[in-house]
Formats: C-alpha cells, structure tokens, sequence
C-alpha cells in the first residue's frame, strides 16, 4: 500500500512538472504583481502621450516625517500624481480613494492634481472626492486614441515654438532697427492676418 501511495505522488509530481501545468501556473499573478504591471502600462501611455518627466515609484516625506509612496509622477510645470490599482474581481471602494486624497493632502498637492487609474471600475461613492478617475474603459480608450493625443500635443509646442520666435524676432528688430513699440505691433498685427 505504500509503494502504490509513493508512486502516485511521483506521477502526481510529474504533472505538476509538465509544460503545461507550469505554463498555467505562470500566469496567476499576485496582487503586486498585477499592480506592478498597471503601473508599467500607464507608464508607457503617459510616455507615447509625450507627457514628460514620468517617474515611477515616488518616495515622499510629509510635513510629520511620515514616507508615502506615490506610484506616478508626471508633468513638469502641472506635475500630476497617479494612484494605480489593479483589482481582479471587485471594483475600486471609496476607502482607497480617500486614503490617496489624504496623501496627497498631507504633501500638500492640490487634489486637483491626484489621478487615480483602475483596469476595473468605481463604487459610486468613490467618484465624489475630487480626484480624477481612469477606469478600465478610459485606459483602453487612451491606450487607443494615443497617437492622437501626442500629435495634438506637438501641434501645440510647435505653435508655442513658433509664437516665441516671432516675439523674440520683433524684439530683436525693436532693439536693432530703433523701431517704437507701436511700430512693432502694428507689424506684428499685419504679418498675423497674412498668415
């Protein structure tokens, strides 16, 4: 009888061992895991969308000495920060909303300026904190519509570009060629309608 036990604990061991038992296994994640990965694929959107510096995995100390992660950072003069949760089977509580309004309270972050991203969904409640909300739906569509997105954001900067270039010509002209200000917008207006 226990020759019988020990040999179905070999074939046992031997199934658990195939290929495709662990080819399976691979693919169950722990919640970590799972976050790790939103936190990359956000990450990656937020860099295609051009929207520069990203910093993951942010250390931050409040005004009590307490350290809080911040998963994102990104922005550079409307620095935003992002909350990431990757929940399975349930939708994101309004707990975890508050909690990250708080941090961001504590570090004296304007909610304005939290982002809160689940691959999932909200509880109604959790919608009403102030912070933005990206749920699964909306990161797809970003994930989608992206290239858009950047294209628009280099249509701007090019303008932007292009606006200082000429206020920096005219002024260049106001100090070499001793024009008034007056002359300098009137030309300015001029060259604007022939554009």
């Amino acid at each position: 009888m226990l020759h019988n036990h020990n040999h179905s604990y070999i074939a046992f061991k031997r199934v658990l061992h195939s290929p495709l038992i662990r080819c399976h296994f691979r693919t169950i994640m722990t919640s970590k895991e799972r976050g790790n990965d939103l936190e990359k694929r956000v990450e990656r959107l937020l860099k295609k969308m051009l929207l520069f510096p990203v910093r993951r995995n942010l250390m931050m100390k409040d005004k009590f000495g307490n350290l809080s992660e911040i998963d994102i950072k990104y922005g550079f003069f409307r620095k935003k920060y992002v909350e990431c949760k990757n929940y399975s089977t349930s939708n994101v509580p309004l707990e975890d909303v508050a909690k990250f309004k708080e941090v961001l309270r504590l570090h004296n972050i304007p909610t304005r300026n939290g982002v809160f991203v689940t691959t999932r969904d909200y509880t109604p409640r959790a919608l009403t904190t102030g912070i933005r909300t990206i749920n699964g739906r909306r990161l797809k569509m970003l994930e989608r519509i992206w290239p858009l997105i950047s294209l628009l954001r280099l249509a701007w900067f090019a303008s932007l570009l292009y606006s200082i270039f000429l206020i920096s010509r005219f002024i260049y002209e106001l100090i070499q060629g001793g024009l008034t200000l007056q002359q300098i917008q009137t030309k300015a207006k001029r060259e604007y309608r022939e554009m």
